[in-house]
């Protein structure tokens, strides 16, 4: 195996030329590789913030990891390296087409392979396929960001054009059988996670998120604002038919009820088109933030008003970690495992969304015993700890095997 330079804090980084030779690895360490579209930017949203927390985490369990932007291969070393840690080698220059000739080149060299969303997993079966026969191929978890046939069923309902059932079923059934290729799935809230077991997926761990508890001290009189936050690049996106629904169909209520009715406060990259055309005094747009702890400081409620979506809501974690109670759509309540009136208040119709964002911005013990048992959710499913431990059991049953 031809070694490649070991790129350590302080050294160049690989040219885009050089991406087929292997770093040589003390072989003590297990080698994983992992697939993705994106280099995780948090600030993307759909699942890089925890794709980035995986990669992290990964690599502090003492593990060599790979990580190869397969949609998105092409980026500036500065960029990448703001979000992945030096520890962790970035292969760019990689895409779906040329994945078979990493793979076949570096035979033998990766433990484990974990990738990351459906394509990216359609993409590896395919690869594997074309490799040689006789080469080693390792064990692959499959990384469930998102049930997607879920989530474009949802997706399909907003917008009118309804999902059929054995449609549905059909791209269900292609998914989850694509996943069982995989020696282990891991899903990111117990309800998709028993989609996989029921599908006849054996091997499913739910590996879903870590926070730190991280309450911001502002007191509930000294607060106002409604806040929202998520990336807002795409018109059809699910923050973007949220935001758009909640400034169009809910806040008028909400001004109609209150004396002094709160500002919408947005946080998030916003390029989608409808989405800027909101900007008025009421309804501020910051862009994206990269500290948001003085905005989540000075909102009162946290907004997550989603008509469809998939996996996990990791917003609403964040803000809740933040000590700022949350009005969710119900779909976002369920997947998060939690409930009305305990840790969040939930709705799917306007009017009584209206309602819920009214009583959380007007009542101060309210507001409290929300913000209390969120943290206290937060804390006791999805630390750090929990995020860790969960990993450390799907890595430990394949790379110790």
């Amino acid at each position: 195996m031809e070694k490649h330079r070991d790129f350590l804090r302080g050294c160049p980084e690989p040219d885009s030329q050089n991406w087929l030779k292997a770093r040589s690895v003390d072989r003590d360490r297990r080698r994983v590789l992992f697939l993705d579209d994106h280099i995780p930017y948090p600030e993307l949203g759909v699942g890089y913030p925890r794709a980035r927390n995986l990669l992290r985490a990964i690599a502090e369990e003492g593990h060599f990891v790979t990580m190869v932007p397969l949609e998105y291969p092409n980026e500036s070393w500065e960029s990448v390296r703001r979000v992945v840690p030096l520890e962790v080698e970035v292969l760019l220059g990689v895409s779906p087409a040329t994945l078979p000739s990493l793979l076949t080149e570096r035979a033998g060299y990766y433990d484990l392979i974990i990738a990351s969303r459906p394509n990216n997993m359609r993409t590896l079966l395919a690869a594997l396929e074309r490799l040689p026969g006789g080469l080693p191929r390792p064990p692959i978890v499959y990384d469930a960001e998102a049930i997607w046939a879920l989530r474009e069923r949802l997706q399909r309902a907003v917008q009118g054009a309804a999902m059929q059932d054995t449609e549905y079923e059909r791209a269900l059934d292609t998914e989850v059988r694509m996943a069982g290729a995989a020696s282990h799935v891991i899903a990111v809230n117990e309800s998709e996670a028993a989609v996989f077991r029921d599908m006849g997926c054996s091997a499913v761990t739910v590996v879903s998120h870590g926070f730190r508890l991280t309450p911001t001290p502002r007191p509930f009189c000294d607060r106002r604002d409604l806040l929202f936050v998520g990336s807002l690049d795409d018109d059809l996106s699910p923050n973007a038919d949220a935001l758009i629904w909640f400034v169009r169909e809910i806040m008028p209520l909400i001004r109609e009820q209150l004396k002094t009715p709160p500002r919408l406060v947005v946080a998030g990259r916003c390029a989608a088109p409808r989405v800027r055309a909101l900007a008025s005094a009421d309804t501020v747009l910051l862009g994206q933030v990269p500290d948001l702890t003085e905005v989540y400081n000075d909102a009162r409620v946290f907004v997550a008003p989603h008509r469809y979506s998939g996996g996990i809501p990791t917003k609403v974690l964040e803000a809740s970690a933040h000590g700022l109670p949350c009005v969710v759509g119900e779909l976002l309540a369920k997947q998060l495992g939690w409930n009305h009136d305990r840790e969040v208040l939930s709705a799917s119709i306007p009017a009584c969304f209206a309602r819920r964002v009214i009583d959380a911005c007007s009542d101060e013990a309210l507001w409290t015993r929300l913000r209390g048992a969120a943290l206290q959710s937060v804390e006791q499913r999805f630390s750090e700890e929990n995020f860790r431990t969960s990993l450390r059991f799907v890595l430990k049953g394949l790379l110790n095997s």
